[in-house]
């Protein structure tokens, strides 16, 4: 039986698609690409915070999908073969393993908390744009692993698929990236005009080049891993620790103590009667019911708290020459009904006074200890929750002490113009819609804000600076003694 050419023609082509499938089965295996190496030290200690690191860093780029970390054991077995004069020859060691990036991670004290520094070294002309060198520091050994991490998730950051071609027929060939890199079937972007993908491996894929492309060996694709996600994850590891190590139970008290409750009733309770009795200062007084011993008080906090307060119950008296009665429920002749309004708004919100007072103490208290504030779990909650009730509350409890005082300042001012003008709805038609305006602003910046406390920002940075300066006042016998220092990283 004689079979027709054309009907052989789909045969041809199913049996070459089939052979380029188990090519590409064959082929599919990860190339080792990046050596991340811990530089040992003589303390134990941080040599495991720099295999942590290089552990973690491992994760990162085998999750972002660009280079493929060579095994651990790999790189010991070539670590001998790499030595020089006793020490290892990155360059030579580099060459043994055939990677195109090597990453150096080295832990050590710095005076106060520790430090890493992350160096990588490209292998060639064509990663040159990846040398980097990098420090960061923490007080929290685990926070070391997370923030190199972090860094290697932003070196990441709009850096392409570079791939060769390791088999051809044709227009079809296999290339070294596939699914891991992020490909998948489609039309992509290269340096060499645009490419069709056709099938896709873990690590490698089928591909129809033409053009230029075609006579290529290596390839840019334009396809960047996409970052964000990976670093929102590590920050909230960061944020996660950092909770936990700088926790507000941490304040020595007896362990059966409910310490978000105590910080309850000193609100509702014990504030509103210590300032009662000593306005602005009763509001230091009261943190000692959660636990702050030895401490000092923020005295311009206290001084502010307390000319608030006396503004409470004397600013109708200074505006009329103290001619109105000063009780708000008695009407006098020299009393008006604007004035009796304003009255009564302040003696009712003597209380908000109180508790912004508090909290603000409790800021200063929580940054000189480094202890965050109770609830922190739920912080941009418990931020919301305070500032519904305190004007600025939620900024005074993530460490905003001047912008929580100028929501203050703003909110009770503009809520007195309008219950002095109340009958005047000319006046106070527009008092109360601004009102809710800078309401609204106070709310989300207490729940989307960061908290601004030096313990908290410094674990949540990036890069470590070059230098860092710190000052300092304690009594002693003598009297008080002022101290300041500079660190440097180097």
């Amino acid at each position: 039986m004689k079979i027709k050419p054309e009907k052989l023609l789909p045969l041809a082509v199913l049996f070459f698609f089939r052979l380029f499938s188990v090519n590409l089965l064959a082929a599919d295996q990860p190339r080792e690409s990046v050596a991340i190496i811990p530089v040992y030290q003589q303390i134990q200690e941080f040599n495991l915070i720099s295999e942590r690191s290089c552990d973690a860093a491992s994760e990162m780029f085998m999750s972002l999908g660009r280079y493929y970390p060579v095994d651990r054991k790999k790189i010991a077995q070539n670590m001998d073969l790499a030595k020089k004069e006793g020490s290892i020859n990155i360059k030579r060691l580099i060459e043994l393993l055939g990677v195109e990036l090597c990453v150096l991670i080295k832990c050590y004290p710095v005076e106060g908390y520790f430090a890493a520094d992350l160096e990588i070294i490209p292998a060639s002309e064509e990663t040159s744009g990846m040398r980097k060198s990098i420090t960061v520091r923490s007080r929290i050994p685990s926070n070391i692993a997370y923030k190199i991490a972090r860094e290697i998730a932003y070196i990441h950051s709009g850096l392409d698929v570079r791939a060769r071609v390791i088999e051809k027929s044709g227009n079809l060939h296999i290339i070294d990236a596939g699914q891991w890199h992020g490909l998948n079937p489609g039309k992509y972007s290269t340096d060499a005009g645009t490419i069709m993908i056709t099938e896709t491996g873990r690590y490698v894929s089928l591909a129809e080049l033409t053009g230029e492309a075609a006579s290529k060996k290596r390839l840019t694709i334009h396809s960047s891993p996409k970052i964000s996600g990976a670093v929102k994850q590590v920050n909230d590891q960061i944020d996660s620790s950092t909770g936990l190590r700088y926790a507000f139970t941490n304040i020595e008290k007896s362990k059966s103590d409910d310490f978000e409750k105590r910080f309850v009733e000193s609100f509702c309770v014990i504030n509103m009667g210590a300032n009662t009795c000593l306005p602005g200062y009763g509001s230091y007084l009261t943190s000692e019911y959660l636990g702050y011993k030895k401490t000092d008080p923020d005295l311009a906090g206290v001084f502010l708290s307390a000319a608030l307060i006396l503004n409470h119950h004397l600013l109708p008296e200074f505006i009329t020459g103290f001619k109105v009665n000063y009780f708000p429920w008695v009407m006098d002749r020299d009393k008006t009904k604007g004035m009796q309004n304003l009255q009564i708004f302040l003696w009712s919100t003597i209380p908000v006074t109180f508790s912004a007072s508090y909290i603000d103490q409790l800021a200063s208290l929580y940054e000189k200890s480094s202890q965050f504030p109770p609830f922190y779990r739920e912080k941009d909650s418990a931020a919301l929750a305070l500032s519904v009730f305190i004007p600025g509350g939620g900024l005074f409890y993530k460490g905003y002490r001047i912008p929580g005082w100028g929501f203050y300042f703003a909110e009770m001012a503009i809520a007195g113009y309008g219950a002095y003008n109340a009958r005047n709805a000319r006046k106070a038609r527009y008092a109360f819609p601004i009102l809710g305006g800078i309401k609204i602003i106070d709310l989300a910046l207490s729940y989307l804000l960061k908290p601004n406390y030096s313990f908290y920002k410094l674990e949540m940075e990036r890069e470590a600076g070059s230098s860092s300066f710190s000052f300092s006042m304690r009594e002693t016998e003598k009297g008080g003694m002022y101290s300041a220092s500079m660190n440097f990283l180097f």
